[in-house]
């Protein structure tokens, strides 16, 4: 294995022992709360940017200002209520299935997180290097990332590339398992 199969590992299996440790409870509402805290400031920003001193440079600074205090104001109150619902659901005995439930979703941000790493990589010209062509876990994201490019905006999905010798033009990944079985 290489060393970035241990890096792939190492995020995966840290995604999975934080989540065990959390609970599944406290990782989805800390993701929950994230998404909710930048909603929050997105839609509010504007708002709070004229209550900024005018001492701040520009209209675009003081925005980004109050963007960030409306979203870290927003995100304190979620982790409070999260940090409640954890006890809770520990005080009526739940802690132990709250925490296998947090491993496996632990588990498959760590597998998400690596395809993420891995698409990202498609993006550059990392595929025609020794340290990717000689990474046994590559290939298995390769191809969750080739499943995952329909998602994407298509400019960045086209410009995903796992071609080995640095060539542009599209992934020459082996057709996936399932489909190659005949039925």
């Amino acid at each position: 294995m290489t060393t970035f199969d241990w890096i792939l590992v190492g995020l995966i299996a840290a995604s999975t022992l934080l989540a065990l440790w959390r609970g599944v409870v406290h990782e989805v509402l800390s993701l929950a709360s994230w998404i909710g805290a930048f909603w929050v400031a997105r839609q509010y920003a504007a708002d709070f940017e004229p209550m900024l001193p005018q001492s701040v440079p520009t209209a675009d600074l003081r925005w980004l200002l109050a963007f960030a205090a409306v979203m870290v104001g927003v995100w304190i109150v979620l982790a409070i209520g999260r940090r409640l619902a954890s006890r809770l659901v520990s005080g009526v005995g739940l802690g132990g299935l709250d925490r296998t439930l947090g491993g496996a979703f632990g588990l498959a941000r760590g597998v998400l997180l690596s395809t993420v790493v891995v698409m990202l990589g498609g993006l550059t010209h990392m595929p025609s290097e020794p340290f990717w062509q000689n990474a046994l876990l590559v290939t298995p994201f390769e191809r969750l990332a080739v499943d995952l490019k329909p998602w994407l905006p298509a400019d960045m999905a086209d410009r995903i590339n796992f071609q080995r010798d640095g060539n542009s033009g599209g992934e020459t990944l082996p057709l996936p398992i399932r489909n190659s079985i005949k039925t």
